[in-house]
This record gives structure tokens, sequence and C-alpha cells, in this order.
């Protein structure tokens, strides 16, 4: 795969984070240039080489269905050569020379051994009969590359949204069922670097912990990068540091007090439990 692009979603709220990502991005050396998908109409500066990625008919069409903003991101299923990842990501290598070699779409992460928030049930029904180790083909919507089109027209897009829109569209809480459905019914070569026979380390901060030290970051199976996903960055992990060197002293400060005065994760993952234990209920009961 030789990148052509490394694309996010953002706005304004999650600017220090942006920020932050794509300072370790050029840090690593790579001058690629970062397309942003907007989250909403909530815009800000963008640095050099870096531009806001619009896809009217993609957006309108989620518009239709009230979809999550986070399925803007579907806009990378019609192109080519690039690598996503939120903004809650640092680059730990140049990822145009860590995914060289590799082809069709890559993950890099471990949702293979712990598969919560990938599916509904009506996708896990899907995935049940596509393969008894169906986990394996399982990945984080928060960081992933691809050297195709998975979908080479709006249509082709459009009629595998609707064929599971309760995943693809109406899912309330977030984009990655519906992603890794799309992803997956495509039947694009899937590659995940954490399986064999790359075995590379981890890509989630959550896994070092209790390490309390960052991956070896010379290392050869190191990743070559870290997601922080439903994690706080405050400050308080060994881990955290990694992305906050990334940040000037002033806008750290800020960014760290911004953390502390926000719910904290537990409560948002206790949330998102709530909602979908309604949703769930309504859907048997109330339907």
């Amino acid at each position: 795969m030789r990148l052509e692009t490394i694309i996010t979603l953002a706005n304004s709220n999650v600017a220090g984070m942006f920020y932050a990502m794509e300072h370790s991005l050029r840090s690593m050396g790579c001058r690629l240039p970062l397309q942003v998908i907007p989250y909403d109409d909530q815009l800000f500066d963008l640095p050099d080489n870096a531009f806001w990625l619009e896809d009217d008919e993609v957006f309108c069409f989620l518009k239709e269905y009230n979809a999550h903003r986070m399925m803007r991101k579907y806009v990378c299923l019609m192109r080519q050569n690039y690598c996503f990842v939120d903004t809650d990501v640092v680059f730990l290598k140049d990822p145009s020379e860590a995914l060289l070699g590799h082809d069709g779409f890559v993950a890099n992460c471990t949702h293979w051994n712990n598969p919560n928030h990938t599916l509904t049930r009506e996708s896990e029904v899907y995935f049940r009969s596509k393969s008894t180790t169906y986990p394996k083909f399982l990945f984080n919507a928060g960081q992933f590359a691809c050297d195709r089109p998975i979908y080479h027209d709006f249509n082709e897009f459009k009629a595998s949204c609707l064929s599971l829109p309760d995943t693809t569209l109406s899912f309330p809480f977030h984009d990655q069922p519906g992603l890794n459905y799309l992803v997956s019914r495509s039947e694009v070569p899937f590659t995940n670097l954490t399986l064999p026979p790359h075995n590379i380390e981890s890509s989630w901060a959550g896994d070092y912990i209790e390490l309390g030290v960052p991956p070896s970051i010379g290392s050869a199976n190191a990743p070559y990068l870290l997601h922080w996903a439903g994690l706080d960055i405050d400050g308080r992990k060994p881990i955290d540091q990694l992305f906050l060197q990334h940040m000037p002293e002033i806008q750290r400060r800020a960014f760290l007090e911004s953390q502390t005065s926000a719910p904290t994760s537990f409560v948002r993952r206790l949330k998102n439990f709530s909602n979908a234990v309604i949703a769930d209920f309504k859907s048997n009961f109330w339907s």
C-alpha cells in the first residue's frame, strides 16, 4: 500500500487533540496531506497541508436517516490509499512506511479479543453466518487503512447501507458496527496486523496502563500508532504523556483542565450502556 493521504474526523471541540495528532504525524516524518472530515459545522483553522473533506452526496444521505455524525467517515469507503485515524491517536512511526507491503483493508487493533461495541444484534447474525471465528474480522473504527475503494460509486455504497439500515444508519451511538459490517460485506481482502503472521503489539493505549511505560517504539513489532479509544487523556497515566508531549505547554494545561471538567469516560460509558438498554427494550417490546 502506497499511502496518498491521512484522513480524520474532527470539529472545533477536538481541535486540541487534532493538533497533537497532526504534530505526532509530522514529527514521524510523514508529509502526506491530511484530510479532515467535518463532524459538523464547527470548523477550525487547519495547519499547512491539511484540508476539509466534504462529500455532499454522502452527508445528505446520512442526514436523511438522521445518522450519527461519526458515520460521515463512511466517505473513506469510496477512496483509496488512505489511513484513517480518530483524533485521539498519536503516531509512533511514519504510517506511509509502516503500511508498505500490505494491501486491501488493514486494521491495527485487538478488537478480535473483545468484540464489544463492534456489533448490533442484526450484524452479529451476519458475522456468525460468515465464520465461527468471526471476531478475527472485527476492528476498531478509529483507525484503519485501505489501498482501494471498497465501494466504487455512491449507489453501490447506498445499497449496502440499506441492506442493514438499523446497523449502518440508525444505530444511535457511533459508527463502529456499521463500518464493520460495510467493510465485511464488501469482501475486500482483510488484514489485522496484530494477528499472525504479523503479530504487531496492541495499538490501544489501555493495554499499557499497567506497564507504566510506553511500548518500545523502536522495535519491529511495535504499533505504528497508539489510540486512546474510550480512555480519558487526563495525564494521570504514564502512557498519556506520549500524547500530551505533542501539545505546547499552554495548550496542554488548557486541555487537561477541559478533561477534568468534562464527564469521565466511565460516565460516558454508563450513559451509552443505559441508552443501549433502552434501545434494546424498545426493539423487543415497542415495535
